[in-house]
């Protein structure tokens, strides 16, 4: 596991609910902004931690291979995104979810 970020928090930290108990209102800002920030950060390297370039199939600094993204699921008669709960294709119909083969 590798760190992808740290943070400052001014004391005491607020932001964590058991110690906000209830205040976290009050910095909800702070919050959002710490969130917005990890969430949109490059993917890095599993090995080493090297941030990795748009379609890199291997880290550029150590050569480890870079896991492929998780597949969303389609459609098979249209390609239409579908959800993991849908049990029919919304845009033709077509039966994708449990037992989609009968």
């Amino acid at each position: 596991m590798s760190i992808l970020g740290a943070v400052i928090v001014p004391h005491p930290p607020l932001i964590i609910p058991t110690v906000g108990n209830g205040r976290e209102e009050e910095v909800q800002t702070t919050i959002d902004a710490y969130r917005q920030d990890f969430t949109s950060a490059p993917p890095v390297c599993t090995n080493c931690g090297a941030e990795l370039r748009d379609g890199a199939k291997f880290c550029a600094y150590c050569g480890t291979q870079v896991a492929a993204p998780a597949l969303a699921n389609v459609c098979p008669s249209c390609g239409e995104t579908v959800e993991d709960t849908d049990l029919f294709c919304i845009a033709c119909g077509t039966k994708v979810g449990e037992n989609a083969a009968e």
